[in-house]
This record gives structure tokens, sequence and C-alpha cells, in this order.
């Protein structure tokens, strides 16, 4: 796939047909009014709007988090701080309307603090997501809430020992949602799990210990054959991260390629893209050609990774990219 055909920014974008026009709608976590902002760009136009500020104690600056559509057609997302004890909140926002409205306050006591991810939607409507501190351990917790009642629940607290710190959001398979948190577990290098939604179980299933990965940003995402593939920041036979694979009905685990920095890029922020082509396509914080990070491909067919685009400053292309990639209905 041709690079020119991959939209890629640094903020983490949602892709909407709005009033028939399509939209790219997105998130900054600073800007605005010095919190960052919600905005949209209308690609048949130059038109790039900033239609909401986020203030202080309404939420502020939303990081590593993407808006998600609930069936009742609003768009939810968190913040990381801001809200009433300044340790995030959960919001929606109308697109017609531009009526924003905060429903949680984040509180590291209870149900958690500062989320660095998404919500998803699941199949029965809920939307899930992750603090990563707060909680009985301090390590994060696991929560769901209803946008029918507004109740968020808090359903799980993670731990040291069995994972903690997560950054980026949950995925479902059947009636599990898998994740990975940065730190916790075994070597403190990180884990992926499970949790059952059915009977609320938590199940650590992966320690990353350096050689198979370490300290994940991002997140897992489901493939056309039914498998996780996701991505790790650190570990792997250059220290750079890898690409791995996970078969969530056998629990086996298999690391797929290391990034070499001069090749690849190196050091993965964001989440992997499955395109209409069948691979994976992402962004390297650091490494390519000029050490300011890289687009990556990876071919599941041939198990191949290389680096297909080096950003440069100096040439004004940007550079460090933490987001995602999104690939549109055009392809």
């Amino acid at each position: 796939m041709k690079i020119k055909y991959l939209i890629f920014i640094c903020c983490l974008l949602l892709s909407l047909q709005v009033k028939a026009q399509p939209l790219i709608l997105g998130t900054t976590s600073e800007g605005g009014s010095a919190f960052g902002t919600i905005f949209n760009k209308n690609l048949n136009y130059q038109n790039f709007n900033t239609t909401h500020s986020f203030s202080g104690i309404a939420g502020s600056n939303p990081i590593y988090t993407s808006l998600v559509e609930a069936n009742n057609g609003l768009l939810y997302g968190l913040t990381s701080k801001g809200g009433k004890y300044d340790q995030g909140v959960l919001f929606s926002y109308h697109t017609q309307t531009k009526v924003y409205t905060t429903f949680i306050h984040f509180n590291k006591s209870d149900i958690g603090a500062e989320p660095k991810g998404s919500l998803i939607k699941t199949t029965d409507g809920n939307l899930w997501g992750m603090c990563s501190v707060g909680g009985k351990n301090n390590a994060g917790t696991i929560f769901v809430f209803n946008p029918t009642t507004n109740i968020l629940t808090k359903k799980h607290d993670l731990s040291s020992s069995n994972g903690s710190a997560p950054f980026g959001n949950l995925c479902q398979f059947n009636q599990k949602l898998y994740g990975m948190t940065y730190q916790g577990g075994a070597n403190n290098l990180g884990v992926l799990f499970s949790f059952n939604t059915q009977n609320d179980s938590f199940s650590k299933i992966i320690d990353f210990n350096g050689t198979n990965g370490q300290n994940p940003f991002g997140s897992l995402i489901l493939a056309n054959n039914n498998k996780l593939y996701g991505s790790t920041y650190q570990g792997g036979s250059f220290g750079q991260g890898i690409i791995f694979e996970f078969n969530p009905q056998n629990d086996s685990f298999k690391k797929k390629k290391d990034f070499n920095p001069s090749i690849t890029g190196s050091n993965p922020y964001g989440n992997l893209l499955q395109a209409q082509n069948g691979n994976f396509y992402g962004m390297a914080f650091l490494g390519g050609a000029n050490n300011n990070g890289s687009i990556f491909e990876y071919n599941l067919q041939n198990d191949s990774l290389k680096g297909v685009f080096s950003f440069s400053s100096s040439l004004g292309t940007g550079q460090n990219p933490y987001g995602n990639l999104v690939e549109l209905s055009n392809g």
C-alpha cells in the first residue's frame, strides 16, 4: 500500500460520516485554552475547526485517547487530567449541537484515576476502559460505563503482581476482554491479560520479560484471522520493541518480529492497523533514516517487517509520532 493513502496525525482519530460529509474528528492533549481540544476536518475541503476547548474543571489533557461512538449517537472519551480531583474525567460530545457533558470525575482512592487510553464499545453497547493509577492497589483499574444509565462500575483492581499502569485500551474477543499493562507482572515489564465479562474474572496470561518484549504502550487489535496482534515499546533482540501474535483460542503467544532502528524504526507507541490489503501498519517513535521515527509495514503472509517512510524534522514531515494510523473507506 502506498503511504499517500494513509492519513497519519499524532492525535488519535475517529473517522465519521456527519451530514453526508466525511469528517475526521480527534483530540489534542494541549492547545485551545491550554488544556486540549476536540477538532474536526472536512476531507472534501480544507476546513479545520476546533469545536471544543477543554477547560480544566470539566476535564483536561486527553492523552493516548480517541473518541468512540455509542449506540445513542454521542461520542465518548477520557481525559487524564482535570475534573473535580484533577485526575481525569469521562465525557460525551454531540457532534451536531457541540454540547460537551462530563459524567464521571475519576479519583485514585475509589474508581481509579488518570486514564491514558480509549473507551471501547462492547457488543452489549457498554463502554469499557482502564485507569492507569488508583484503585485499591494504586496500580490502575478496569471499569465499565453504561451510556444509557450514565453509571460507571469499577470491575477490577490491578496490582503490581498481575500488571499495573495500563496505557492502551481493551480489545474484545467473544465474551472476554484482552489488554496489556506497561508495568507490573513477574518482571515489572508489563503483562498481557484477559478479563471475562460474564463472571468478572481476571487472568494474567503473559509476563513480558524483555526477550519477548517489554513495556507496551499501545493496544491489542483483533485481526481478520481471529488472532490478536500488538507491539511493545522496548525489548526483543535489539531492545527497541517487537511485534507479537496472540491466539485467544489456545492462549499461545509468539514473538513475530524485532524492531531494528535503522531498518524498521524503533519504539512504537501506538496501535497496529490491519489495512484492506491484509498487512499491518503502524508508527515508530524513533529510528528510521533520520532517527525521527517511521511508518512501518508488517506482512503477515511472509512474516516480514520493513520501514516504508522515515519522518524528518529538517524536511518538515514531522517527527516522533505517538498515535495511530487510520485507513478510510477509500483505502
